[in-house]
C-alpha cells in the first residue's frame, strides 16, 4: 500500500506538471487565448479517486487515471519540441573522424569566418583523448549561425592521442593545460579567453547552430548571472533516440524540481552554460571545494556573490547533443531511468 501510494504521488506530480506545460506552451507559441488555457486545465484535474487521501489506491485506480491522461502525454511530446529523432543538422556532424577529416578545409574556412581577434563570445572546450569527437564539436561550431564575434577555445589536457592535431587542423585556438583535471582545465580556458561572454562546451557534444547566440542573449539582462540549457543523447552504435526521450522529459523534470526543492545550481552543465568573463573571475572561475563539481559550484558562487539569478534556456534550438557516455555510467537506459525516478520519489518524501 505505502509502495502505491508513492508511485501514485509521483504520478499526480508528473500530470499536473504536464497540464501546466502544455497550456503555457499552448499560450505562448500557438496563441491559444488565456481563457483557453484555463479551460484546459480545468477540464484536466486529477481525479479525487487518485488523490491520496482516497484511502482506496490500487494499481487499477493509477492505471486508469494514467490512461485517461495518455492524450495528453502524447500533447506534451509535440508542445515541449523535444526531437523524437536527431535532427538533419545534428546528424550531418556526427559522423567517423575519418569522414570529418576529408572536410578539413570545409571546416577550416568557416571556423576563419566566425573567428574575431577581438570576440564577443569565447567558447572554452576541455579536451582529454577525444580524437574519436573533437570534430563532431568543432564541426558543428563552424556551421553556427550567430551575430557574434567569437573565440574557440580547445584546452588540450595531456591527451595521449591525436586530440590537439586534430583540433589545430581546423583553424581554432588550441592551448595545452599541464594539470590535469576538468577544473583545471576550464580555468586555462577562462584565463586565455578575451571575450565579453564565456560559453561553457564539451568536446562530445555537437551543437545547433542557434546556440551560441541563444545561450548568451539571457546575459545582456544584468539580473542574469549564468545560463544553462538543456541536453539530448546520441545513442551509441546507432541506436534510436526514440528510446531515450523518456529519459530525456525525466531530465527535465529533474531540473524543475531541483528548482523548487533543493539548489537550481545542479542544472549547470559543463557541456551547456554561460556567465560573464569579469564575474567568473571575481569569483575565483571554477575553483570549488571537494565533493562538489566545477560547473554547478560556479554556478552558486555568481549568484550567490552578485545575487542575481541562474537562467535556463529553454528554447529547443538550444538543445545541445551529447554522446551517451553519462547516461551509461548511470548504469544504463533503464538503470539510469529507475535512478531519476527514486530520487524524484525521495525528493517528494522529503518535502512532505
Amino acid at each position: 500500500m505505502v509502495e502505491v501510494a508513492i508511485i501514485t504521488t509521483f504520478c499526480e506530480v508528473v500530470i499536473k506538471i504536464t497540464s501546466c506545460l502544455i497550456a503555457k506552451k499552448l499560450e505562448r507559441c500557438y496563441m491559444f487565448p488565456k481563457t483557453r488555457c484555463k479551460s484546459y486545465l480545468d477540464m484536466h484535474q486529477l481525479s479525487p479517486s487518485c488523490n491520496l487521501l482516497s484511502g482506496n489506491l490500487s494499481l487499477t485506480v493509477i492505471l486508469s487515471c494514467f490512461q485517461s491522461y495518455w492524450v495528453r502525454f502524447e500533447i506534451l511530446l509535440f508542445v515541449t519540441m523535444r526531437s523524437l529523432a536527431i535532427p538533419k543538422h545534428i546528424k550531418r556532424h556526427n559522423q567517423s573522424k575519418e569522414i570529418l577529416e576529408q572536410r578539413f578545409a570545409t571546416i577550416r574556412r568557416d571556423v576563419d569566418r566566425l573567428q574575431s581577434a577581438e570576440p564577443d563570445v569565447s567558447i572554452i572546450i576541455p579536451a582529454y583523448n577525444e580524437e574519436r569527437n573533437i570534430l563532431k564539436t568543432l564541426s558543428s561550431l563552424s556551421a553556427s549561425s550567430t551575430t557574434k564575434r567569437i573565440q574557440i577555445i580547445v584546452v588540450d589536457n595531456n591527451s595521449t592521442d591525436a586530440t590537439l592535431q586534430l583540433s589545430r587542423s581546423t583553424g581554432v585556438t588550441c592551448i595545452i593545460e599541464k594539470q590535469q583535471g576538468i577544473t583545471q582545465a576550464r580555468n586555462a580556458g577562462l584565463a586565455y579567453a578575451t571575450g565579453r561572454y564565456i560559453l561553457n562546451a564539451d568536446a562530445d557534444t555537437i551543437y545547433p547552430p542557434d546556440w551560441i547566440d541563444l545561450m548568451v542573449a539571457p546575459l545582456a539582462l544584468d539580473e542574469n548571472v549564468m545560463v544553462y540549457g538543456k541536453f539530448s543523447f546520441i545513442p551509441a552504435q546507432g541506436g534510436r533516440h526514440l528510446l531515450y526521450l523518456g529519459y530525456e522529459y525525466m531530465s527535465d523534470l529533474s531540473k524543475w524540481m531541483n528548482k523548487i526543492f533543493r539548489e537550481e545550481a545542479v542544472n549547470v552543465y559543463g557541456s551547456n552554460s554561460a556567465f560573464r568573463k569579469s564575474e567568473g573571475e571575481k569569483v575565483g572561475g571554477f575553483n570549488h571545494p571537494p565533493g562538489t563539481n566545477e560547473d554547478g559550484w560556479l554556478g552558486v558562487k555568481l549568484r550567490d556573490t552578485f545575487k542575481k539569478h541562474l537562467f535556463q534556456v529553454k528554447d529547443e534550438r538550444a538543445i545541445v547533443w551529447t554522446m551517451d557516455r553519462r547516461l551509461q555510467i548511470d548504469g544504463g537506459l533503464w538503470k539510469g531511468s529507475l535512478k531519476r525516478i527514486r530520487r524524484h520519489i525521495n525528493l517528494l518524501l522529503d518535502n512532505k
